[in-house]
């Protein structure tokens, strides 16, 4: 207000700010008489300290103050993650940020979460924890009139063993120095989620193999066992029908368990090189045409002691199980993939006078039903193939 001994026509009104922004004016041009009524635009929240002039014709003035407080209106969120997949019964941290009537971001608010969905809940930093009911459900973060929603689906697949495979998937069963577990999708496996069990062939208790590793090449899909027993020749199981478990609770993939145990069952007999249950004359013919030459890939599994040479050890440890079989108490089925490629190549063997000595025994061997086993109890002795050859 100013005293003028005029008229007011004679005034100009001259405004200025001062604040963390600059001011526009609008409505008028400042400076003016019709100034005494103006619009000033802020860019920028905060404390602005308002001076205007009043000047007459005759130069005279006077200044008056005013501050005004321009305070952070929320007009806009935006909610992390928009959209995401959990299992049912999961969690999810959502997180909201939130911009004011200028586009500039909202320091430290504080939301209001709400989520839909009987069954599902959200704290207050945003945390969702799901039912377990399947659907896609919304979460929503408010700040004074400003919102925003994301999605969150409740959907998962349980983990399962999708494929056993004992060493690369042959039929052999004379080696057995790696079983592989295959699930559907990468899982996270607790202590003793997998365990391999010794089966009594009597009845009785099994018997648990704990000196193996358990690695995944890829992530969690594939889990490989290999033993670490110094005991194990050739760094294969000992001979005996085994069951490898793995623990529905043991087992998890997107907050999901294994519905039930799978259990696979398996054997491993020296000598059985058509995985047949059985050491007879066919293997006996495989072991003959190998005698003497080195081990490669396909023919490793003739190789008892693993030295790499199909030697008198191996032929030894095969004439102690001529004749022999070897059973699978009443569990699942074993599970044999595809067998490998036969050996079409026969290496040429010169007898020598101790291969004729080895001949001999095996010839011995082959007629005697009552050779000795180094077979757990139970493995019972059949008649040799009648398709022997020597």
């Amino acid at each position: 207000m100013g005293s003028e001994n005029g008229t007011d026509s004679g005034l100009t009104y001259t405004w200025a700010a001062t604040g963390p922004a600059g001011v526009t004016y609008t409505g008028t041009t400042n400076g003016s008489n019709a100034a005494k009524n103006i619009t000033a635009n802020f860019t920028q929240a905060g404390s602005y300290s308002f001076t205007v002039t009043i000047t007459d014709s005759g130069g005279l003035f006077v200044t008056s103050a005013v501050a005004v407080t321009v305070q952070q209106t929320p007009t806009g969120v935006i909610v992390t993650p928009s959209s995401v997949t959990v299992a049912p019964g999961g969690s999810q941290q959502f997180s909201a940020t939130a911009t004011d009537q200028f586009g500039n971001a909202i320091s430290s608010p504080t939301f209001n979460w709400s989520i839909t969905g009987t069954g599902n809940s959200i704290d207050g930093t945003g945390l969702a924890a799901l039912g377990s009911t399947p659907g896609t459900y919304t979460v929503t973060a408010t700040l004074g009139g400003a919102s925003n929603t994301a999605s969150i689906t409740a959907s998962g697949v349980a983990p399962i063993v999708s494929a056993f495979q004992v060493n690369d998937g042959s039929v052999q069963r004379s080696m057995v120095d790696s079983l592989t577990v295959t699930f559907n999708e990468p899982v996270t496996l607790s202590a003793g989620a997998i365990t391999l069990n010794l089966l009594s062939q009597t009845g009785g208790s099994s018997t648990p193999i704990t000196n193996f590793n358990l690695n995944s090449p890829d992530g969690g899909t594939t889990w490989v066992l290999t033993f670490t027993d110094p005991s194990y020749i050739g760094s294969s199981l000992p001979d005996g029908a085994y069951e490898v478990s793995a623990s529905a609770s043991g087992v998890t993939s997107q907050g999901l368990n294994m519905a039930a145990n799978q259990n696979f069952t398996f054997y491993r007999l020296y000598g059985d090189f058509e995985g047949t249950g059985s050491v007879n004359g066919d293997d006996f013919t495989q072991l003959v045409g190998l005698l003497g030459t080195q081990t490669n890939a396909s023919d490793s599994y003739a190789d008892f002691d693993g030295n790499g040479v199909i030697s008198g050890t191996d032929f030894t440890a095969f004439v102690t199980r001529l004749g022999t079989s070897i059973s699978i108490p009443s569990l699942p089925s074993v599970v044999l993939l595809a067998a490998a490629p036969p050996v079409t190549t026969v290496p040429t063997i010169t007898a020598t006078s101790n291969a004729k000595s080895m001949a001999s025994v095996a010839n011995s061997a082959l007629g005697d039903a009552n050779a000795p086993s180094a077979i757990p109890a139970k493995i019972s002795h059949q008649k040799p193939s009648s398709r022997r050859r020597h």
